[in-house]
């Protein structure tokens, strides 16, 4: 199984979706606060170029806030 990383903010909404869609199908990951964890910051950008969260990396996929299906098609071994 791939390595999944999440980074995340305190307040977003659609990081608590991705939480759920990831929890919901018995996928194991790695949560990065980045209001908390400037490393983790500087490492979303690096790999996204982007400050925009959810970032979620799913091996060497980076999927840039919560999509569904994307991250179905990337995680075809899961289901609820």
């Amino acid at each position: 199984m791939q390595d999944v990383e999440l980074y995340t903010t305190h307040s977003c909404t659609y990081c608590l979706r991705v939480k759920e869609f990831l929890s919901e199908r018995r996928v194991d990951f790695v949560e990065y606060n980045v209001e908390d964890d400037e490393e983790a910051r500087e490492r979303m950008v690096d790999l996204s170029s982007h400050t925009t969260v959810p970032t979620i990396v799913v091996g060497d996929e980076v999927v840039v806030g919560f999509d569904p299906k994307r991250l179905a098609k990337l995680l075809p071994g899961k289901r609820p």
